[in-house]
């Protein structure tokens, strides 16, 4: 039986989201994305209050304080985040990931260092590094070759590892405390078999970050290029099993789908500013919500909005019952998400006519954040690999790592 009720947990949490989204988020977020220099735009304002009042610890297990919930309340919250600001809200859904990739992958020396020191501190920030410069949808699809995915090779030397090479595009870089990086244990083998994870923290020696990237959209969650020239972390900081990082990936499903319920909160968020602006704004004698063509594309909007929801539900429902679901609908909900982002904000600025197009009215920073929400994990990939399961020419999970952007 499908029951599509919301809680009235559930609807306390959305509550207590949403009245920090309006009352510190979205006012951050429309000064700090004026910013010129993208290395001064980190919001460290949200994060600290985010800390504060317990937003950090939401979802984790009660191990660490946290307040475990099913993952349609998360699909809620994650809407509530991307209405509030998409790219800055992104830094708490990475965090409560990376925290669950270390407790999985990790022992208890890790979830020691690695964990309980960070969850009280209110500029403690973790980031996820696979992509380099020539590594980027291989993780997806992927390109199975000795030459091909993530280059960035680690040594063991005695009782450390020495990682070597780059990685590019890393959302939260600049104010991350702690990476997790992927890098390659052994070069003679295709990458899904010689990957493993690392514990990175900011201040290796070797390690630095060597460029931060400017954005269209999702400007308070910069991504950044990373460098590691001789970088010696102890081997206690080897986080999969040696050679295992891949299997780990893949088994990281959360990502598919927390994207695409942030990406229809940036949707809701436009169309709740076009649908007031219609029923305000007079043209020809009345409300332009009278005239068929606006009241037809508001209709249209919000049919866009419900059908992404719905099918972003379903793969909630689909991670929590993995033995009774089709896992493709978590690509689905990423892909819908996605789209119904960039259709439903540009339409609400079609709807504003000239002024949706000025910075001081907010419409513009909704179209320019769901553009950038086309990435990453490009969609025609996740259709292209939609298609490939569908005709029986690919079988099992494909990893997607950054659920951030």
């Amino acid at each position: 039986m499908v029951d599509f009720r919301i809680t009235e947990e559930q609807r306390a949490h959305v509550t207590w989201v949403r009245d920090f989204m309006d009352s510190t988020v979205r006012p951050m977020a429309a000064e700090l994305d004026k910013v010129v220099d993208p290395n001064e735009r980190f919001p460290w304002q949200m994060i600290e209050k985010a800390h504060s009042i317990g937003l950090m610890r939401f979802g984790l297990p009660e191990a660490y304080g946290g307040t475990p919930v099913d993952e349609v309340t998360m699909c809620l919250i994650m809407e509530e985040f991307g209405a509030g600001d998409v790219g800055s809200t992104g830094i708490i859904a990475q965090y409560w990931n990376a925290i669950s990739l270390i407790d999985r992958m990790g022992n208890d020396f890790h979830r020691d260092t690695f964990i309980r020191p960070y969850l009280d501190d209110p500029r403690s920030v973790y980031a996820l590094a696979l992509t380099e410069p020539t590594a980027g949808t291989d993780a997806q699809l992927p390109y199975d070759s000795p030459e091909a995915g993530p280059l960035l090779e680690a040594v063991p030397d005695g009782d450390e590892v020495v990682l070597n090479g780059v990685k590019t595009y890393i959302s939260y870089s600049t104010g991350a405390n702690v990476f997790i990086v992927f890098a390659r244990t052994d070069l003679s083998v295709p990458f899904t078999e010689g990957l493993t994870a690392f514990i990175v923290p900011k201040d290796t020696p070797g390690f630095r970050l060597a460029h931060t990237f400017d954005l269209m959209g999702h400007r308070l969650a910069p991504i950044a290029r990373l460098e590691f020239d001789d970088c010696r972390i102890p081997k206690e900081n080897q986080l999969s099993a040696w050679n295992s990082g891949f299997a780990e990936l893949s088994r990281f499903t959360i990502g598919r789908y927390w994207v695409g319920a942030r990406c229809l909160g940036v949707a809701r968020a436009a169309f709740d500013m076009a649908l007031e602006y219609a029923k305000n704004r007079v043209q020809g004698g009345k409300p332009i919500i009278e005239h068929q063509m606006v009241a037809r594309q508001i209709g249209e909007m919000a049919m866009t909005i419900e059908a992404a929801r719905t099918t972003i539900w379903k793969a909630a429902w689909a991670a929590q019952h993995p033995d009774q679901a089709d896992p493709i609908v978590l690509r689905m909900a990423r892909v819908l998400g996605s789209e119904a982002a960039m259709k439903v904000a540009l339409d609400a600025v079609r709807i504003f006519g000239g002024p949706g197009t000025f910075t001081d009215v907010g419409v513009e920073k909704l179209l320019r954040d769901a553009a950038t929400g086309l990435h990453p994990a490009p969609l025609d990939v996740q259709l292209m690999i939609m298609g490939h399961v569908l005709a029986g020419t690919r079988q099992g999970p494909v990893a997607q790592v950054n659920v951030a952007s």
